[in-house]
């Protein structure tokens, strides 16, 4: 996985980052980040704000840019349980309902608002 910092204010500890996963890329938003540097360090998890409209979907994986906000993107992985979808390499957090009938290992699709970083040290 590969990153680029697109913008960071050190004074808010606030940063727009793009990651590469795969063949797909998407911007987050991150804060608080205090060191930037230390990224490529630390085990890197990612969390959805606003998770809607999730349902079963085709076996494969993306992560779509739409028109909606700046950060807003759909995303189409791998349900690992635990509200947790699997994309690549990454895991990311889905805030919203998973409807009970799908079964881990099921793929699923749904549209969020942001991805968040969350970082937590290895």
């Amino acid at each position: 996985m590969e990153f680029k910092v697109l913008n960071y204010n050190i004074d808010s500890q606030e940063a727009d980052i793009m990651f590469i996963v795969d063949n797909n890329s998407f911007i987050c938003y991150a804060h608080p980040l205090r060191d930037v540097q230390n990224l490529k360090k630390n085990k890197l998890s990612f969390f959805t704000f606003m998770a809607d409209n999730i349902c079963r979907a085709d076996s494969s994986f993306c992560i779509e840019k739409t028109d909606v906000s700046y950060y807003s993107y759909k995303i189409q992985g791998k349900f690992i349980g635990n509200k947790m979808v699997k994309i690549g390499e990454i895991n990311i957090f889905v805030d919203g309902y998973i409807p009970a009938d799908i079964q881990i290992d099921e793929f699923i699709s749904f549209y969020c608002m942001r991805i968040d970083l969350m970082r937590s040290e290895e």
